[in-house]
Parts: structure tokens; C-alpha cells; sequence
């Protein structure tokens, strides 16, 4: 009998034993998972930072690419110019001088900052466009490109087309395309346009510019 009981001890603490080894086995195992998940965590939020940083910096690389290449700007880039040197009137003993340093064909224009546009929706049509500086130093104001200008211009084709010519001046912030004239003691950026077939600036054949004033007609062969 004293066996019996001292046998049954030895199996109650072999029993309390192995609980208090489970519990403990137990414990070990959510710790470790506790530290697991804290590690992911971290690691989560450390590539979570880099991801932001790196899309932060690839932000900022296409921002510094494109103030680089320009595309911010909002002029419009110039065609092929036809004219192989300045063309350049005088007109009130030099007073007044105007001088043409681009002609081209095109579907649209702009005034200097791309602000101010002008366009041909058509696709049978094209601007030929001239562009430059007009100085003014008298007094009055100075017309041109119109009927009732001082100057006015028209282009020739093939010896037998004649197309007129429109003329805008910008303004001095070169912001907006203006009337055809220039105020006293000023200097402008001006633009002849015309609008014409497109087989014009498709094919070879001759264009002369002609221009007209006080003193008769001049002619500028532009091709």
C-alpha cells in the first residue's frame, strides 16, 4: 500500500512536470512568433519607405528631364526656313525698318511665348508664313499688311498665282497676336501669313514674294 501511494506521487509530479514543460514550450513558441511578426512589420515598413523614396525620386528625375528638353515650353518649334539670308526695308529715310528672318509653311504659328496660336483646321490648305521685327522711330503710328497699309505684301506661284497676305503685330510682352501696326518709338515681332493649297509647299515651282509701297512693287524670290 505504501508502494502503491508512493507510485501515484512520483506519477502526479512526472504529469505536473511535463504541463509545466508544454506551457512553457507554449509560451516559447508565441514569443518567437511575436518577434516574427514584429521583424516582418519592419521590414514592411522599411520597403514601403524605399518604394515611396524611390517613386519620389523617379518623380523628380522626369520633372528635371523634361524642364531639360524643354517640353515645358509652350512655343512652337520653327519649320524649314526658305529664306537663305535676312530680308530688310527701310522706309522714312530708316526710320521704319522691317526685317523678315523666316518664311516657311506651316499649320500654325504662335506669338513668341506660344501664347497666342493661329491654325488651318483644313487638310487641303497651309499657312506660308513670315515672320521678324519691325522698328518704328517717328511719331506716328505705322500700318502694314492690308489694304489700307503703308506696305503691303502678296506672294507669287508658278508665275501666275497671286495670294495675299495678312499681318499681325505681337505685343511687347509677346504674349498676344495683334493688329497690323506698330505704335511710335517701338520694336515688334510681326508675322505675314497667307493661306494657300497645299500642293504650294509640295511642289518646285517658283514663289516670289512681292511687296508693295509708295515707291512701287519689290520681288523677293523665296524658292
Amino acid at each position: 500500500m505504501k508502494k502503491a501511494f508512493l507510485f501515484l506521487g512520483v506519477s502526479i509530479t512526472m504529469i505536473l512536470a511535463a504541463c509545466g514543460d508544454t506551457k512553457e514550450s507554449t509560451e516559447d513558441k508565441e514569443d518567437s512568433d511575436a518577434n516574427v511578426s514584429t521583424e516582418v512589420s519592419a521590414t514592411e515598413t522599411v520597403n514601403a519607405e524605399d518604394s515611396d523614396q524611390k517613386d519620389e525620386t523617379e518623380k523628380t528625375e522626369n520633372k528635371s528631364e523634361d524642364k531639360a528638353d524643354g517640353t515645358s515650353t509652350k512655343a512652337l518649334p520653327q519649320g524649314e526656313n526658305l529664306l537663305k539670308e535676312d530680308i530688310v526695308f527701310e522706309y522714312e529715310d530708316g526710320d521704319i525698318v522691317m526685317t523678315i528672318n523666316h518664311a516657311e509653311f506651316t499649320k500654325e504659328f504662335a506669338s513668341s511665348t506660344g501664347d497666342d496660336k493661329r491654325s488651318i483646321i483644313s487638310d487641303k490648305e497651309i499657312y506660308l508664313h513670315l515672320s521678324g521685327t519691325i522698328s518704328n522711330d517717328t511719331l506716328d503710328s505705322f500700318s502694314y499688311g492690308h489694304q489700307l497699309g503703308s506696305v503691303k505684301f502678296k506672294a507669287i506661284y508658278d508665275n501666275k498665282h497671286e495670294f495675299d497676305f495678312l499681318a499681325t503685330t505681337e505685343s511687347l510682352d509677346g504674349s498676344k497676336l495683334e493688329g497690323a501696326s506698330i505704335d511710335s518709338l517701338q520694336e515688334q515681332n510681326f508675322h505675314l501669313y497667307s493661306q494657300v493649297p497645299l500642293p504650294v509647299s509640295e511642289r518646285d515651282n517658283s514663289l516670289v514674294l512681292v511687296v508693295i509701297d509708295s515707291e512701287g512693287e519689290h520681288e523677293i524670290v523665296l524658292r
